[in-house]
């Protein structure tokens, strides 16, 4: 994770450097993920599913399904759906079966270790498969190891052994290369070994109607150590021709033979070593020719749990759900009409009054209107805490009762679920009832105590991610910054909380009291930040010591100097929470602050919701807005000192820092002029000066 962040920063910095306008990606933090469980998906398919969401993968919400209606998967099961979603969710690394190989060429004396193997080929139109397999790569490693014991790792006969094999791997990206014919030396299991390579490279070359008759002649061979593997890939040999150049879907006569080719081999004792691979084989030629008989196969296999093998278990997930994403029409199975009607948020009240079935229940309520809750309220009440289906049921019982203004019920109900502990509750399902429980937070200890939220993973890629900090999610930021008035804010400053935490609020309250002219909430809290970056108590106490017009000037060169300040509670990210720079105005992460408006739904806890707190914070919150965005306010002041203290040594300085510092900042309808203008002035009356040597450009605002 690391390294690919790594990667992905310095990417981003040599595209950025060009660019007078910065340029970023979103990287934001997620809570609860949308599409997907969290991590470790083991655990969600080990029965800790937590708060499912109507966006959920589909083979997801199987695994839930499974736990939920009172068929837990077996283990067996278990190990072939996570394997299907880990790969799904590209969380597994296929073992370098290519690496293996070369190491055991590598072994072989003489035998130099080759360049690689690119093992897809090109289908026509830019379309590409998988040719040559991480299986068969490991099982000629295999053979190549035995051959050697048995004959000599430094015998002519492994020697020619290799290139054959060499030969055969020639064919995995392009080519048509066939090994040499055995020489008649050669000893009786080599020359098996021969005909088999031939038949393979033929088969890697795409000529699939010569490797499959080949394959077929080796079948027949009774000496052959290769009979068994022959007649399963002489099979294979067809699903390859009906598929990999087939003009339409895949070309019907080839998959139907291999069809009646795989069910032989399954009616045959003699290929049970084989059984299992041929099952998931014929499972895909019934998938291409009978797509509607093999959803109804999967569909009665998954929820009865008839898989009877891991492979099994992935294959019928992995078909459910791509068939269910392009079949047409109603379905009628169990599993998939609850899917579709969670996914869809429909009434499910119904299914359940018929079945009494707690997947049903979880259904219902997670669709129900206060106004219809009343049964549902009362049945998920008796669902003990144990059940997988309890952190769902306790979320959706807090919302109805949330909506139907019981606070206190609501409380009791998330605060037994987050005392499930996270054993029983992954961290998703813990940040949705912390969300719900801040929202009737009776005290500001309280509030901050459920702001403190770690994040899951990121958002955008909806990958997991373990390292991150707790962070203030977005309503939590938005109501301490917009609905909390100046000396709550401070007093939120001053409480034991992580840097991550704290610092956007020490700074915010802070930097606000500068520009509220709040001396005493500035001096209060300035032990604090000046902790963060002591260079800033000589401009403060500059700022203590001004009056009447020469503050606004002392507030705007103590605040020009530090892009980091800003009276805004910020949710995630920057300066002030990430790396405590306050100081440079060449910031790729923004400068000072912009006319923030609220991107979330404010739920305004209990605890403020005194008048007189509201009017407060709406008064201060008013006069901040009319101060402008951070670089607007700046380049006035700056502009203004000019104009009345054109010799004040802060001007140049300040002008210049405010110009450049715009780059890296969001502006207002004014920025930009006031950009220009002060860049001008800066070079006109100032030009002498090095601050206007080392502003040889005015920029516009960034965001």
């Amino acid at each position: 994770m690391e390294k690919r962040r790594a990667f992905r920063v310095a990417l981003m910095i040599a595209l950025c450097a060009a660019s007078a306008v910065p340029c970023s990606w979103d990287d934001t933090p997620a809570f609860a993920f949308r599409v997907r469980p969290d991590d470790p998906i083991e655990s969600y398919v080990n029965g800790r599913i937590g708060i499912l969401g109507r966006e959920f993968a589909r083979s997801h919400l199987v695994v839930a399904y499974r736990w939920l209606s009172g068929s837990p998967p077996s283990d067996v099961e278990r190990q072939g759906f996570l394997d299907l979603v880990q790969h799904r969710l590209k969380e597994v690394i296929p073992e370098d079966r290519e690496k293996g190989w070369q190491q055991a060429r590598a072994e072989i004396r003489g035998a130099q270790t080759g360049s690689g193997i690119y093992t897809a080929r090109n289908a026509g139109n830019y379309a590409y498969f998988e040719n040559c397999t991480g299986d068969a790569l490991l099982k000629a490693s295999e053979v190549l190891r035995d051959r050697a014991l048995r004959y000599g790792a430094k015998s002519p006969a492994v020697a020619s052994w290799l290139d054959a094999q060499d030969a055969v791997f020639a064919n995995c990206s392009e080519g048509e290369v066939l090994p040499k014919p055995a020489d008649d030396a050669l000893p009786a299991l080599l020359k098996a070994d021969r005909a088999y390579q031939i038949a393979s490279a033929n088969f890697y070359a795409t000529k699939y109607d010569d490797a499959r008759a080949q394959f077929m002649t080796i079948a027949s061979d009774a000496g052959s150590p290769w009979r068994q593997t022959a007649r399963f890939v002489a099979a294979r040999a067809l699903l390859r021709k009906a598929t990999v150049f087939a003009k339409e879907a895949f070309e019907r006569e080839p998959m139907e033979q291999a069809e009646k080719d795989l069910r032989a081999i399954l009616a045959d004792a003699s290929m049970a070593p084989f059984h299992d691979a041929a099952r998931a084989l014929l499972s895909f030629a019934v998938f291409r020719l009978r797509p509607e008989e093999r959803f109804k196969e999967t569909s009665t296999a998954l929820a009865r749990g008839t898989s009877a093998t891991a492979r099994d278990a992935r294959g019928n997930l992995a078909d459910y759900t791509l068939l269910l994403d392009t079949l047409e029409g109603e379905h009628e199975d169990d599993l998939t009409d609850w899917i579709e009607t969670f996914q869809a948020g429909g009434d499910a009240t119904a299914k359940w009054r018929e079945t009494k079935k707690l997947h049903w229940l979880v259904a219902a309520i997670a669709a129900a209107a206060p106004a219809d809750a009343n049964e549902l309220l009362d049945a998920s009440s008796k669902v003990d805490a144990s059940s997988p289906a309890y952190p769902m049921l306790a979320y959706h019982r807090a919302r109805l009762l949330l909506a139907s203004n019981k606070s206190d019920a609501a409380r009791s109900e998330i605060d037994r679920a987050l005392a499930l502990g996270e054993d029983k509750l992954p961290p998703s399902s813990r940040n949705l009832l912390l969300e719900q429980r801040r929202g009737i937070a009776r005290s500001l200890a309280d509030y901050l105590r459920d702001a403190q939220v770690k994040p899951v993973g990121n958002d955008s890629e909806q990958t997991p991610d373990s390292s991150l900090n707790a962070v203030l999610p977005p309503d939590a930021a938005d109501v301490i910054d917009a609905a909390m008035p100046l000396d709550m804010l401070a007093e939120a400053a001053q409480k034991e909380m992580p840097g991550e935490i704290r610092n956007p609020i020490l700074i915010a309250a802070w930097t606000r009291a500068i520009l509220l002219d709040r001396d005493d909430v500035a001096k209060k809290l300035a032990p604090l930040v000046t902790a963060l970056d002591p260079t800033l108590e000589e401009p403060f106490a500059a700022w203590l010591k001004a009056a009447g017009p020469g503050r606004r000037f002392a507030a705007a060169d103590l605040i020009v100097h530090y892009g980091g300040l800003q009276p805004n509670v910020m949710w995630y990210g920057g300066r002030p929470a990430n790396d405590h720079d306050l100081a440079s105005v060449n910031h790729g992460g923004g400068n000072w602050w912009c006319i923030r408006k609220s991107e979330v739904d404010r739920v305004v806890p209990p605890f403020l919701a005194d008048p007189k707190l509201a009017s407060t914070a709406a008064a201060e919150r008013l006069a901040l807005l009319e101060l402008g965005a951070g670089p607007t306010w700046m380049l006035e002041a700056f502009i203004d000192l000019a104009e009345a203290q054109p010799k004040d040594p802060r001007v140049a300085e300040g002008l210049s820092l405010a110009v450049r510092g715009t780059r890296w900042a969001c502006g207002d309808s004014e920025t930009d002029r006031l950009a220009e203008q002060a860049f001008n002035l800066l070079h006109k009356r100032y030009a002498a000066t090095t601050w206007a040597k080392e502003t040889p450009y005015w920029y516009r605002s960034a965001f």
